[in-house]
């Protein structure tokens, strides 16, 4: 559910999605599980994308969605051509 595939869906409506998660379900719960849904899917740009990051840029995700937001429209947002979110 909370994979990323840019040629499938905008990086504005997924991190629609995710506030929307974040409202109804909690920051925590969006945190606690946004990593593992990026790498449910192991071919998925988000999953390619996070398993490039750093470590710390990693363990920094864990805790920070604003950090998710921006890190995620950083980089795919290029890739759609759109403006940032």
């Amino acid at each position: 559910m909370l994979t990323y595939e840019s040629d499938k869906t905008p990086i504005s409506a997924y991190l629609n999605k995710l506030d929307y998660l974040k409202t109804t379900c909690g920051e925590t719960a969006v945190l606690e599980n946004l990593g593992l849904g990026m790498l449910s899917k192991p071919d998925s740009d988000g999953a390619k994308w996070f398993l490039s990051l750093s470590q710390a840029d990693k363990m920094k995700l864990m805790v920070d969605y604003e950090f998710w937001k921006s890190s995620l429209t950083e980089r795919f947002q290029k890739d759609r051509g759109g403006e940032p979110c």
